[in-house]
């Protein structure tokens, strides 16, 4: 008998962008949203719009997903009797990036290129946050870091398909105060973690490792 010509059909490319769609959908429905509180807020930060990872983000979504999700998530709430002392003692650019969640535009902040061996802390309270031994040039322009200083920096979502597709926001544990977004694409750097602590430079201050006493 001839030869038979297999052909294989294939789905076309609006189909496969519906289903990548709904697959985001999906994942994203994982996340169960604690309504929110009275959490100071003029508009949300657009740092996850320049950094959305698009296809590597999916993938590291179904990677993440291994890894145990919890259902919680925490709204950082500020009271207002400590809005108005940190509106007295922050620079206005400071109190819009840390109580009305801001974003500084990117490669504004000279912490990006600081090396100096230090502490990254709280431009309000003063929580030691970073150490610089997890700093890393991630080129987007804003601070890096691949890990926070035990629990001083808190994730508003623990799922960590969240992180990978999105990000989430992180806040100082200390007072509250909004600091940047946690992505998990940290192993595009080579990260131990494969986190990335994408941090305003005006939400920290640095303070330099005290040089050891000569003998």
């Amino acid at each position: 008998g001839g030869s038979r010509i297999i052909v294989r059909r294939t789905a076309p490319p609006i189909v496969w962008t519906m289903r990548t769609l709904a697959l985001l959908m999906l994942v994203a429905a994982t996340e169960a949203v604690v309504p929110k509180q009275r959490a100071p807020r003029l508009a949300d930060t657009p740092r996850r719009a320049y950094l959305r990872v698009g296809l590597a983000g999916a993938l590291g979504a179904a990677a993440a997903a291994r890894a145990p999700l919890s259902a919680a998530a925490k709204e950082a709430v500020v009271s207002d009797a400590d809005l108005s002392k940190w509106k007295r003692e922050l620079t206005p650019e400071q109190y819009h990036i840390l109580f009305e969640r801001g974003t500084e535009r990117p490669f504004t902040s000279p912490l990006v290129n600081e090396k100096r061996p230090g502490t990254f802390s709280c431009a309000a309270c003063g929580t030691k946050l970073f150490a610089s031994s997890t700093k890393f040039n991630s080129g987007t322009g804003w601070p890096s870091f691949y890990d926070r200083l035990g629990t001083a920096v808190d994730r508003t979502s623990e799922n960590r398909a969240i992180w990978a597709l999105a990000g989430t926001e992180v806040h100082c544990s200390g007072c509250g105060g909004h600091l940047g977004d946690l992505f998990a694409d940290g192993s595009l750097w080579q990260t131990p973690t494969g986190l990335r602590y994408c941090i305003d430079g005006l939400a920290l201050k640095f303070e330099p490792a005290t040089p050891p006493a000569e003998t």
